[in-house]
């Protein structure tokens, strides 16, 4: 398809949906092709429209884009709900999901079932499917049917932490949970929304970025391992326990797949030391 044909497509689509757009999933832009077929890539990211930040957790564009069918899910735009369909398409040379939403009429589908319930019964599911329920993280499950297969990324890192065993085995578990769930509330602090962090294994964790320079990834990935050094703890902790990461880091216009095994490789360096970044 040409970007032609695609800004044709969307004139004759948008008589059958309230919305439809293009959407590079890769870089969470939404992008337009006017009637020459020039595009044009909108400010906004695309989870913008749903009021959220970052990707959704129920990405459907991505699942479109790197399984090649059809998906379909509700999203919530505050109190009104949209049925939304997703297809990838080839656009001068490129994959897009082409998305289409339309708006779902109360008398439609909420006779027999409340609203309010109906949002939070999908939300809490789209939150069961993807997202880890201690640390609040993405799940594995994200990274794998998500973002593992979806085009290029700027750069990935790997966190680990610290002789993870020993917190629990010397605190105990409960402990070690309030270490995971701190973890992960710096590094989230220091990412933007369009970055992700997933719970890869139990006290590892993986960051992907967007476009970012190589400087300023390495700079925020000290910064991570310097702000997680600092973490104090409730009284009966905090006279012992101190907690440290290790992160290998990897920057590149690459597929995530040589990201993540780049990135691994420079982790067991920093771990030889411990409480260290390499990233190249």
């Amino acid at each position: 398809m040409t970007g032609k044909e695609a800004n044709n497509l969307v004139e004759t689509l948008g008589l059958m949906y309230d919305i439809v757009r293009f959407i590079d999933v890769a870089e969470l832009q939404v992008c337009n092709f006017d009637k020459n077929g020039k595009k044009t890539v909108s400010p906004k990211q695309c989870s913008d429209i749903w009021f959220k930040t970052g990707r959704c957790e129920n990405c459907i564009s991505a699942k479109s884009c790197t399984e090649g069918k059809r998906t379909e899910k509700f999203e919530f735009a505050k109190e009104q709900v949209f049925h939304i369909t997703s297809q990838a398409v080839e656009i001068d040379g490129k994959i897009y999901a082409l998305e289409g939403a339309t708006s779902v009429k109360e008398d439609t589908m909420f006779m027999s079932m409340d609203k309010t319930h109906f949002i939070n019964a999908v939300t809490e599911n789209n939150k069961k499917l993807y997202i880890d329920p201690l640390t609040n993280a993405y799940n594995r499950r994200y990274f794998d049917e998500q973002l593992a297969k979806l085009g290029s990324e700027s750069a990935l890192a790997i966190i680990d932490i610290d002789n993870f065993k020993g917190v629990n085995d010397t605190y105990g578990h409960v402990a070690g949970d309030l270490v995971l769930t701190e973890v992960v509330r710096i590094i989230k602090s220091k990412i933007r929304p369009a970055d992700a962090v997933i719970r890869y294994g139990g006290d590892e964790f993986v960051i992907t970025f967007l476009t970012i320079p190589p400087q300023v990834f390495y700079d925020k990935l000290e910064s991570i391992r310097k702000a997680i050094s600092l973490l104090t703890f409730p009284k009966e902790l905090a006279a012992k326990l101190k907690v440290s990461v290790s992160i290998g880091g990897k920057c590149g216009n690459t597929t995530k797949d040589h990201l993540l095994k780049d990135a691994d490789k420079l982790l067991y360096k920093a771990k030889e030391t411990k409480n260290k970044v390499i990233a190249e």
